[in-house]
């Protein structure tokens, strides 16, 4: 919650569709295994590449240590957390 504390969990962000004049259409959550396959370990093996191309620049350092974070934390906690996407549309704008 510290890295995008805004996030909330599922309940809040349909909350926030609505008072912000959306309309919820659809949500789902994306299933972990696709998430690690095909988002954290390529940026793994990309963070290292990264790392070595900015070795002497301590804030591109910083944003490589922060996806680690990430990486690392997912790792650790996959049952505790996911990523839900959300499809909505402007109220009004609908066909």
């Amino acid at each position: 919650m510290d890295d995008c504390p805004e996030a909330g969990d599922r309940d809040t962000m349909r909350r926030a569709v609505t008072a912000n004049g959306y309309r919820l259409l659809h949500e789902f959550m994306l299933p972990g295994k696709g998430w690690w396959d095909n988002y954290y370990v390529p940026l793994g093996r990309c963070l290292r590449k990264f790392r070595k191309r900015h070795v002497k620049n301590p804030e591109a350092l910083a944003v490589a240590d922060h996806c680690q974070r990430e990486i690392d934390l997912y790792r650790k906690y996959k049952g505790a957390f996911g990523y839900v996407f959300f499809i909505i549309e402007k109220k009004g704008d609908s066909q």
